[in-house]
């Protein structure tokens, strides 16, 4: 009867490097959508935004793109007991201007922040897609490797093969 060795692999020190860095990009993704974010903000319709603007109940708003975040004075009842007094909504793609007017007529704090924040999260993203198919690549190379290397019998069967004087079993 013939003993196996135990052909244990050692662990890849690339694909571990892999998944940290897959897990930094998650980390990274799950931050930036968080940050400047109170826990308690919901998202309102448009128009319950509009009514509670004209009866003058917004405290400040920061606009990010087409997303208005805002503060209300007086909170408002949810359903599920619970009051709103941060919330988000999104803005329509018509009537900046007369909202900039209704805005400022109500002394509302108005914050605006640039788009680009985002610029080091969003190419860590967009390489999301390259480094996984990397890390893909580089494993069937080194499996096919291994097994060009090893041939269908395995290593030990291609030491046989060059090594006539082999003990064979």
């Amino acid at each position: 009867m013939a003993t196996q060795k135990n052909t244990r692999s050692t662990p890849n020190p690339f694909l571990n490097l892999v998944w940290l860095l897959l897990l930094l990009v998650g980390i990274a993704y799950l931050l930036s959508h968080r940050a400047g974010v109170p826990d308690s903000e919901s998202t309102i319709p448009y128009s319950v935004f509009l009514r509670e603007l004209k009866d003058g109940n917004v405290n400040k708003v920061t606009v990010r793109d087409q997303t208005l975040l805002g503060e209300l004075i007086t909170p408002l009842p949810d359903g599920e007991q619970r009051s709103i007094s941060h919330f988000r909504t999104q803005l329509p793609a018509f009537g900046g201007d007369q909202l900039q007017r209704q805005l400022s007529e109500q002394n509302v704090e108005i914050n605006v922040l640039p788009t680009d924040e985002g610029t080091a999260s969003t190419l860590l993203l967009s390489m999301v897609p390259w480094l996984l198919f990397l890390g893909i690549w580089f494993w069937i190379m080194r499996r096919a490797y291994r097994n060009i290397a090893g041939g269908l019998g395995g290593r030990s069967e291609l030491k046989k093969f060059l090594d006539p004087e082999a003990d064979t079993v």
